[in-house]
């Protein structure tokens, strides 16, 4: 279960900055694509400026275990990032609706009222015709 729940949250991870990895440029050399991929994953916060720097100056340079935790562990902080301010902009939004229910409870009672007393109106004038 651990290693399920670990293995799907890598993956959650790496699909967040996917994007990014795979937005390169058609017809360009494999350095300039890299280059822009890795300028990409650096501007969204998916690889720290010391990664980013050696990844610009050798884009073929084999990538280290370190590397890709660290990739990976910074895709998970933007995940739980994002996540984090998602919750609070739900909270927001329900108690904006809250106060929007009450309000428009308010007036509803309000205007069942009104019709009640139009409903009474009518009859009267009803009455007052037969007379």
């Amino acid at each position: 279960m651990r290693t399920s729940t670990a293995l799907l949250a890598v993956t959650l991870a790496v699909a967040s900055l996917a994007p990014a990895a795979l937005a390169v440029p058609k017809h360009k050399s494999s350095h300039s694509a890299a280059s822009q991929t890795v300028a990409e994953l650096e501007r969204r916060g998916g690889v720290d400026e010391t990664l980013a720097k050696r990844m610009k100056e050798d884009p073929d340079a084999p990538v280290t275990r370190y590397d890709i935790a660290s990739f990976v562990a910074r895709a998970m902080q933007i995940s739980a990032a994002a996540r984090s301010q998602q919750i609070v902009e739900v909270r927001q939004l329900m108690q904006e609706m809250s106060a929007s229910t009450t309000e428009l409870g308010g007036r509803l009672e309000k205007l069942a009222e009104q019709q009640q007393e139009l409903h009474e109106r009518v009859r009267q004038l009803r009455e007052e015709q037969r007379r």
